[in-house]
C-alpha cells in the first residue's frame, strides 16, 4: 500500500474516467484508493461547475477542479473560484466580427458569474445547455459589454468545424484562442487558459511538487495538460493528437485508464 501523499492525479472526464457518460466502475475504486492513502484527486473538464455535483465519483474530488477548459479552478469545498483566466470586455467587438463572419451560427457565452447567453439559438445550443443542466440561459440579439468577464464562448458550427476552424485562424482573436476540435463545438477561451495553464496554477497556490503532477486524457483539448505534468497519460483508445503528446499509454478508457494510472503508480511509488 503506498502513501500518495503530495501527489496530485487530474483527469479528464468524458472519454476517460466516463463512456458514454457512465463512470467505469474500476476507475471509482482505485480513485477511492488512492485518495485514500493521501493522494489527492481532480478533473479537468470543458463542463461548468454545476454539472459536476452529479457526477458519480464527485464525493473523491478532493483538490480545486479545472473547469471550463482552464479558464477556471474552483474549489468545491468552499464553493468558490480560486483562479479565473477570463475573456474581458475588450475582446467584445472581435466577437461581434467573428459572429458575422461566420453566420448562420449559434455563439453561447458563458459569464464567470455562472450565467449563460446564446445568440441565435438552434436545436443543438438548446440540448448543449440541457446536457450540461443549465436550465435558465438568455437569448440576446448583440454582444454588450455588460455581460462580461466570460469564461468561455461555443460556436455551434455542426458540420462546418474546419469551416470555421479556418476562418478563425485567418481573423484578429486579440488576447482569445480557440481549440483545435473535430466535433460540432468550437470552443473560444482566454489565451491564458487552458487545462494546462490551470493545472500549474493550481499546483502552484497549494504547493504541490511538479514533480508530483499527473495528468490523464484522451482528447485535443487534453495536450496542454498532458504536456504541462510531470507525466501525461493517454488510453489507448485515446485521440492521435492526446498519443503525440503523452509520454505514458495506459489501458483503454473502457478498461479503466484512471484505474491504470494509479495502478502504475503503485508499482513505481
Amino acid at each position: 500500500m503506498t502513501d500518495f501523499s503530495g501527489y496530485l492525479i487530474c483527469s479528464d472526464i468524458d472519454g476517460t474516467i466516463s463512456v458514454d457518460t457512465v463512470t467505469v466502475p474500476e476507475n471509482i475504486h482505485a480513485i477511492k484508493y488512492f485518495t485514500k492513502n493521501g493522494g489527492r484527486f481532480t478533473i479537468a473538464t470543458g463542463r461548468t461547475a454545476a454539472y459536476l455535483k452529479r457526477l458519480d465519483f464527485f464525493d473523491c474530488i478532493n483538490a480545486p477542479a479545472c473547469i471550463c477548459n482552464g479558464s477556471v479552478v474552483y474549489d468545491y469545498k468552499k464553493e468558490e473560484i480560486v483562479f479565473v483566466n477570463s475573456i474581458d470586455s475588450e475582446n467584445a467587438e472581435a466577437l461581434r466580427n467573428i459572429y458575422r463572419m461566420n453566420a448562420p451560427l449559434s455563439m453561447e457565452l458563458y459569464s464567470v458569474d455562472h450565467k449563460a447567453y446564446v445568440l441565435t439559438p438552434d436545436k443543438r445550443s438548446i440540448e448543449h445547455f440541457r446536457g450540461l443542466e443549465i436550465p435558465d440561459y438568455t437569448v440576446i440579439t448583440e454582444i454588450s459589454e455588460e455581460i462580461f468577464p466570460l469564461v468561455k464562448v461555443m460556436l455551434s458550427v455542426g458540420e462546418r468545424t474546419a469551416e470555421v476552424q479556418n476562418n478563425l485562424s485567418n481573423t484578429e482573436m486579440m488576447n482569445m484562442c480557440f481549440i483545435p476540435c473535430d466535433g460540432p463545438f468550437v470552443e473560444i477561451l482566454s489565451k491564458e487558459a487552458g487545462k494546462g495553464k490551470a493545472l500549474h496554477q493550481l499546483a502552484r497556490f497549494y504547493g504541490f511538487d511538479k514533480n508530483n503532477v499527473y495528468a490523464v486524457g484522451d482528447g485535443s483539448n487534453d495536450t496542454d495538460m498532458l504536456m504541462a505534468a510531470e507525466i501525461g497519460f493517454v488510453p489507448e483508445n485515446g485521440s492521435v493528437l492526446a498519443k503525440k503528446v503523452a509520454d505514458k499509454t495506459v489501458c483503454s478508457s473502457d478498461d479503466g485508464a484512471v484505474a491504470g494510472v494509479i495502478a502504475y503508480l503503485d508499482t513505481v511509488y
